[in-house]
């Protein structure tokens, strides 16, 4: 069980590998059987994966050789998975921005500057204008430690 003491329904661990590189050996993996757990690719079930209770999803291939979003998105809708949460990479969350498959989206902000040596928390989008970016209102904010977390919804 995912959330111990928790009755209702448990999230599914959905992992996007488009060449299926998981390790067999990973602790995500190991744990397949507990944890349902997803690998949506582009090519056929690898049979190491299947064997420890790991399922494969394949999807049509997008931009840049990986799965297309929407693809991925309607393929768990049609396995009753209607509520994603994305963690990822810079590269990830514009990804699913750029696919406009983002509603509400959870930031962490640390009191801590990087600068140019940082890793981007959102990867590039491309667009003509600032008109066209996604556009987004702040819903709540809380202090976490000395952290800031702020929830956003899509407008």
């Amino acid at each position: 069980m995912r959330l111990p003491g928790y009755d209702g329904r448990q999230p599914v661990r959905v992992v996007l590998d488009s060449r299926q590189r998981l390790s067999p050996q990973s602790r995500l993996v190991r744990s397949a059987h507990e944890v349902p757990t997803w690998i949506v690719t582009l090519d056929g079930p690898n049979p190491a994966l299947v064997a420890l209770g790991v399922r494969v999803i394949t999807v049509a291939t997008g931009a840049q050789g990986r799965p297309d979003l929407k693809a991925v998105v309607a393929r768990l809708a049609e396995e009753n998975l209607t509520r994603l949460f994305v963690e990822g990479g810079g590269q990830v969350a514009a990804s699913f921005l750029e696919a406009d498959l983002v509603d509400q989206m959870e930031w962490f902000r640390a009191p801590l500057i990087l600068g140019a040596s940082g890793r981007p928390a959102i990867g590039g989008l491309s667009r003509d204008g600032l008109a066209q970016f996604p556009r987004l209102t702040r819903m709540e904010v809380a202090a976490v430690g000395d952290d800031l977390w702020e929830r956003y919804q899509r407008l």
